[in-house]
């Protein structure tokens, strides 16, 4: 019950990673746009954390004029590129159906003592 990113994906996303890396720092603003879509397309077998590990690479993005653009990228497109490298893998298949799980604790404060009233795990 996986969302699973296939192996042939996964070849190709390092591929375009590893031409980026070594292209550091002057990008191509497209190529960047290209992997971070890339990426976002893969949230689904991925889950949040391919939002998270984007948002460098998005800030990149906006300070384009044009598509064309090969722009100098801050240190924080390249941490984000490395770390889809290396760990594109260990994020690779989140679940259909997350389990639930809840809990909440309220607590009142009466007359300088705490008292639990119920508790939820």
């Amino acid at each position: 019950m996986l969302f699973v990113i296939p192996e042939k994906k996964i070849v190709k996303l390092k591929s375009v990673l590893t031409g980026l890396i070594h292209e550091f720092p002057n990008l191509s603003v497209r190529d960047v746009a290209r992997v971070s879509g890339f990426v976002i397309s893969l949230t689904v077998a991925l889950g949040p954390v391919a939002r998270l590990f984007t948002r460098q690479m998005y800030f990149f993005i906006q300070l384009r004029k044009s598509w064309d653009d090969v722009l100098v990228a801050p240190e924080g497109v390249l941490r984000e590129l490395k770390f889809w490298l290396t760990h594109v893998e260990a994020f690779n298949g989140y679940p259909i159906n997350r389990p639930l799980s809840s809990s909440a604790v309220l607590t009142c404060d009466a007359s300088q003592s705490m008292v639990q009233l119920w508790s939820l795990t």
